[in-house]
């Protein structure tokens, strides 16, 4: 039986670019972006010219790279495994011997940057795989996901209880010019029954989400899972090209409550910035297929293939589009003639065990 014995050895010699398989994603990374150089550009205005040089900007967005594709958010945790790893010293261009930045570097660069480097820097990499015909830009999918906050359920509190906070500048004029507006003249009687005026919107009911606030993260909100605990989430909306590459073109972070189609507006003006040009359709669930979403196609002349929610009841019978109206009819007519249609009854308990369905005439008023 072998013995292995661990000796130091005090020269070697040693390449990362041996080490690094040909297949891996680091070096097919690289050679999607050959040049990285565009970053500096991006954030040449950030940086003084004097004092002593600073960590190179293309190495930061390298590693806030490599964390997306891992999915690692820590950045101490991010600078521990590229520490580690050989494939990411490699993309990184640091050799065994060379320290890597700390993770505080990242923190602070971060935040000095702001997002509006990064929407650049994700632009520009949307364009390099368009140059390199991975991108088709004709079709496109959309769709939504919610990304968990960094903040915990135990940062919930009462929102009357936490303080009021600051409105945004925009709900603070149009509050503004509501309140101090004159009073409308009172609406006349209703022409057709009724002497009040009519009945004005449903208030909107209290939600869990309009209850509770964190105090880490004011702007995420509360959602429930399937299992029922609840976790604190924003809405990520993504673009997908419809390109066997599946390049994603535009993204954009918003409050979990809004809908789906509030945001189609705003994802298709981002790929139409980022690759210069409209797509010709859309491919998106239910969600977006609400008159807002098919509204903000048909302006910018974009064929909207949205799924639309079928219109109808909740018992399982019948909805609008299973009746016919017949124009040749007329539509006061209190007993309709018994070829018209026949309006059919379900008994679920006396079909359940054929799956059938029971149908009798009936007489319908229209």
């Amino acid at each position: 039986m072998g013995s292995k014995a661990v000796e130091p050895k005090l020269y070697l010699s040693f390449s990362l670019d041996a080490a690094v398989p040909a297949n891996h994603i680091v070096r097919r990374l690289a050679a999607a972006v050959v040049d990285f150089g565009f970053v500096r550009s991006l954030t040449k205005q950030h940086y003084s010219n004097t004092g002593q040089p600073s960590v190179d900007p293309v190495v930061l967005f390298k590693l806030w790279l490599l964390g997306y594709l891992f999915n690692i958010r820590s950045e101490r945790r991010l600078c521990e495994e590229a520490g580690l790893n050989l494939a990411w010293r490699w993309f990184l261009g640091y050799e065994l011997d060379e320290a890597l930045p700390d993770h505080s570097v990242l923190t602070k660069a971060r935040r000095r940057f702001g997002t509006r480097v990064y929407e650049l820097f994700f632009k520009r990499i949307v364009q390099l795989c368009e140059e390199r015909g991975l991108v088709q830009g004709d079709v496109l999918f959309i769709d939504s996901t919610l990304s968990d906050a960094n903040a915990a359920r135990d940062t919930l509190r009462s929102r009357a209880l936490a303080g009021p906070r600051l409105p945004e500048p925009a709900q603070f004029v149009k509050d503004l010019f509501a309140l101090n507006e004159s009073a409308p003249l009172p609406e006349p009687p209703r022409a057709k029954g009724g002497t009040g005026p009519k009945p004005g919107p449903l208030a909107e009911q209290p939600t869990l989400r309009t209850w509770l606030v964190s105090t880490t993260d004011p702007d995420a909100e509360v959602a429930t899972r399937h299992n029922g605990r609840s976790r604190l989430v924003y809405k990520t909306q993504v673009v997908v090209d419809g390109g066997e590459a599946n390049i994603i073109t535009a993204v954009d972070v918003g409050a979990a409550g809004d809908s789906d189609a509030s945001s189609v507006g705003r994802m298709l003006d981002k790929h139409q910035v980022n690759l210069g040009r409209a797509p010709r359709e859309l491919v998106g669930d239910s969600g977006y297929g609400t008159e807002t979403g098919l509204r903000e196609c048909e302006f910018r002349g974009i064929l909207p293939t949205l799924n639309q929610k079928r219109k109808g009841n909740n018992t399982g019978l019948f909805s609008i589009d299973d009746f016919t109206y017949m124009v040749d009819q007329t539509s006061t007519c209190a007993r309709p003639a018994p070829n018209w249609y026949a309006r059919r009854s379900i008994s679920r308990s006396a079909n359940r065990s054929t799956g059938q369905r029971a149908s009798t005439p009936a007489r319908t008023v229209l």
